[in-house]
């Protein structure tokens, strides 16, 4: 699944505004993309965990809206905590690396089978939420 912005959505749209990204994602994207999520969250719930992914992918300085709208899907697809597994942390954390290089090489295979299914295999819906999380 490619994200992609057309010139037009770019020119119109104010995704540099949380609400109007989420917006945007929510609406334009996650309906068609990830009907198993849209129609399971609330709509408030939605927006609000978009705009929380999105805070968090700036984190790994993806300001860009098309690689923060991938980051945001692997939280969906994979689990919101995948940034924190090997492999998913090592690319996000490498300096000088171009925000859309850095999505290239988290699906490109950089990260392994094995990491991935790690990932996969331990979801945490809790990192939607991060601020709300305790520390050990």
């Amino acid at each position: 699944m490619a994200i992609r912005f057309t010139k037009k959505q770019r020119r119109d749209g104010n995704f540099g505004e949380d609400a109007d990204f989420a917006e945007w994602y929510v609406e334009d994207f996650m309906k068609d993309h990830l009907p198993q999520y849209y129609y399971n969250v609330s709509d408030a719930g939605k927006r609000e965990m978009v705009i929380n992914g999105r805070r968090y992918a700036r984190e790994f300085n993806l300001h860009d809206p098309e690689a923060q709208a991938y980051f945001i899907t692997l939280m969906w697809e994979i689990g919101a905590n995948f940034y924190t597994f090997p492999g998913f942390s090592d690319v996000l954390s490498r300096e000088g690396v171009h925000e859309m290089e850095k999505i290239n090489l988290l699906l490109d295979g950089t990260v392994t089978e094995d990491q991935a299914i790690k990932a996969i295999m331990a979801p945490d819906d809790r990192y939607w939420y991060r601020d709300n999380l305790k520390s050990d």
